[in-house]
């Protein structure tokens, strides 16, 4: 099997910890392609993990590219995530609510009234 495509895996995780905008994650990998690219030309022997040793992990090669960049591309893209987290969050939540309303709402259709009418009743003293 070819070294790029045993290396796909390692190129998926380096492109998951890039918190930039794809257009700059997307250059990133093909020059960083590239590179290993032109190792395994210089070197046709060349391994998988000799790859990975000679270029590092992908969080080290996430980490040095993220510091490279002006902060405003990275805050960019941490700001986009945050809002989706948020807007799933309160998606989640109104879900709940709305599971909880129905369930009251259920109770009340069935017995025609709620824990607290059991003492207005006279069913519990």
């Amino acid at each position: 099997m070819p070294v790029q495509t045993e290396l796909q895996p390692y190129y998926k995780d380096i492109s998951k910890r890039l918190l930039c905008k794809r257009k700059v994650k997307r250059r990133f990998l093909l020059e960083f392609q590239n590179g290993v690219q032109e190792l395994i030309d210089n070197h046709p022997n060349t391994t998988p993990q000799e790859v990975r040793s000679h270029f590092g992990t992908p969080e080290e090669i996430a980490g040095e590219f993220l510091a490279s960049l002006h902060p405003n591309e990275v805050k960019r893209a941490l700001n986009w995530k945050r809002v989706l987290l948020i807007g799933l969050g309160m998606a989640l939540l109104l879900l709940v609510l709305y599971i909880v309303i129905s369930l009251i709402d259920g109770h009340l259709a069935a017995t025609g009234f709620l824990g607290n009418d059991l003492t207005d009743h006279g069913i519990i003293n």
